[in-house]
């Protein structure tokens, strides 16, 4: 599995917005932010954000179910600029609209593959796949002390197994809660 490092992530996103796309660096960086499937997000519509609650509800996902993602203020900081850039362009943010609608279609993108190749290869990523963005979401939560379990249900894993994948990042977090117990056990030792 691929995880990009903050650098990579930081120049993947610096060409994602030199390319001449309306809506690619917005797309990359909904993704990194939510940990969500690009399926999902390209046909994420206006309808299924709540500003309020900060969530997006994903209709039906990969397992055939809706889900729901929680929000971060920054991807909804994202969500705001998307849709002001959407406005500017003309193009609806109705309800029933596509959060990145294709400006010839005003339909939902069929993908954004061609113009992401353009950016990963001039970002020196030639390995890096859409996807990779999903496990670099679940990986930089893991590397930052969340909990598997809320690993899991974040990006919407159907198993724990799924997110065991991410538990080799643990180590140096997994030594340090061992801290909790020699630190307790030497405190009553004085006792």
């Amino acid at each position: 599995q691929r995880f990009l490092s903050q650098d990579e992530i930081r120049r993947l996103l610096i060409e994602c917005d030199r390319i001449n796309h309306p809506y690619l660096g917005s797309f990359i960086r909904f993704l990194l932010l939510t940990g969500a499937r690009k399926g999902e997000a390209r046909t994420a519509r206006w309808r299924d954000i709540s500003f309020e609650a900060g969530t997006w509800r994903v209709p039906v996902s990969k397992n055939g179910r809706s889900r729901r993602i929680m929000l971060s203020e920054a991807a909804l900081d994202l969500l705001g600029m998307i849709r002001e850039g959407t406005d500017r362009m003309g193009l609806g943010t109705g309800p029933a609209d596509y959060l990145f609608p294709n400006p010839r279609t005003g339909t939902c993108y069929n993908g954004f593959h061609l113009a992401y190749f353009r950016a990963r290869d001039a970002a020196g990523l030639p390995d890096v796949r859409i996807h990779d963005l999903r496990h670099t979401f679940a990986s930089l939560l893991i590397n930052n002390g969340v909990s598997l379990y809320e690993v899991q249900e974040l990006p919407g894993h159907s198993s724990v197994s799924m997110t065991q994948r991410y538990a080799h990042l643990l180590p140096n977090k997994l030594r340090s809660r061992t801290e909790i117990v020699g630190r307790i056990v030497e405190g009553q030792a004085g006792v």
